[in-house]
């Protein structure tokens, strides 16, 4: 085979504009294990646990732990697979079906509000919020995306002035954190909150997006990765998402010098974690679909003390939505849409039969 032929080698750490963008691998994993050198300070805003290092990091993470265990999450699947059976049901045979916004946001934005306790009659907000929030990270509108993150908050406010008795929006009100457990406040449940859904509600639309265009007939490798789906339901959620990562980036903040792979990292400077390239990585995963063997070195969900807390919970809504739509229909398949009407970033829709 001629070297014209042969894949372009990753940088796996990178420099423009003045960002450090880390993509291989290895160094990935020693970012995002290394909160002494890097750091998850990086947000003006109130970001809890993500935006804490060292002990305060520990101490609001035990509070978020407890609530996403798998004990108390685990249970909820019957509950996810009823809001799931109830969107396939409802979705049109022989018809273009967008998965994002027709499966994905709906159950996301159903699920959590009833894991939360909110009231139903704020599905429709949360539904176009999320899509407000899309159009403004296109557009590129900071003023937007500000006024967007303002607008969730008050939302926020609103949803958990009557939550429903026992559920976590009301069990976070008599919390107490901190050295001195003083009791929660209630900015601090605010930002708990806004964790648990700005970012979650997306993220899980988006992972029920690539999973199910990863299965559907016409997509390569549909039938290996649907067979995996029935035997081995989680890993093969986690294998097709490292496939097409829909988590692109974190960032931090090295602490100080840092040499990483050779590059000298100054104190000071921003750093990006491209979970996408990282995992990626020729040398760690080849190019094929192998949930047993690259369960191990999977960075979809992170790694170190920032792992997703919630990464069984968004499983299990995954898995609900799959599996609704595999068992609720006889087939679907990747619809005829020329490459030129699927805009960048988004995915062709799909045909139920």
């Amino acid at each position: 085979m001629s070297t014209d032929s042969a894949p372009a080698k990753r940088c796996p750490v990178s420099h423009d504009g003045g960002v450090y963008t880390v993509s291989g691998h290895p160094e990935a994993y020693e970012v995002a294990n290394d909160p002494a050198k890097f750091s998850s300070r990086v947000s003006v805003h109130l970001n809890l646990p993500n935006g804490l290092d060292g002990e305060e990091h520990r101490q609001w993470r035990g509070l978020v732990d407890k609530y996403l265990a798998d004990e108390r999450v685990v249970p909820l699947y019957s509950m996810f697979e009823e809001v799931a059976e109830q969107i396939i049901a409802g979705l049109p045979r022989g018809e273009k079906v967008d998965v994002l916004t027709e499966i994905g946001r709906p159950l996301a934005v159903r699920a959590q509000s009833r894991w939360l306790g909110w009231d139903s009659s704020f599905e429709g907000e949360l539904l176009a919020w999320m899509d407000r929030k899309q159009a403004a990270v296109k557009a590129g509108d900071r003023e937007e995306l500000a006024a967007v993150a303002d607008d969730f908050d008050d939302l926020i406010r609103r949803l958990i002035a009557s939550p429903a008795a026992g559920s976590p929006s009301e069990e976070l009100r008599s919390e107490r954190v901190g050295s001195t457990q003083r009791p929660i406040a209630h900015e601090e449940i605010v930002a708990v909150l806004r964790n648990w859904t700005a970012g979650d509600l997306e993220s899980i639309a988006a992972s029920i997006t690539v999973v199910v265009n990863q299965l559907a007939a016409g997509a390569e490798g549909a039938e290996e990765k649907r067979a995996a789906m029935r035997s081995i339901p989680d890993a093969a959620i986690d294998e097709m998402l490292r496939i097409d990562d829909p988590f692109v980036s974190n960032r931090r903040i090295a602490t100080e010098d840092v040499e990483l792979s050779g590059v000298t990292i100054p104190g000071g400077s921003r750093v990006l974690i491209n979970w996408r390239e990282a995992n990626l990585d020729e040398q760690v995963f080849g190019d094929g679909f192998d949930p047993k063997a690259h369960e191990g070195d999977n960075l979809v969900f992170g790694t170190g003390p920032h792992y997703c807390p919630g990464h069984t919970l968004s499983t299990l809504q995954i898995r609900a939505a799959v599996l609704a739509l595999m068992d609720g229909v006889e087939d679907f398949r990747l619809a005829d849409t020329a490459q030129e009407d699927v805009a960048e970033g988004t995915y062709p829709p799909v045909v139920l039969s």
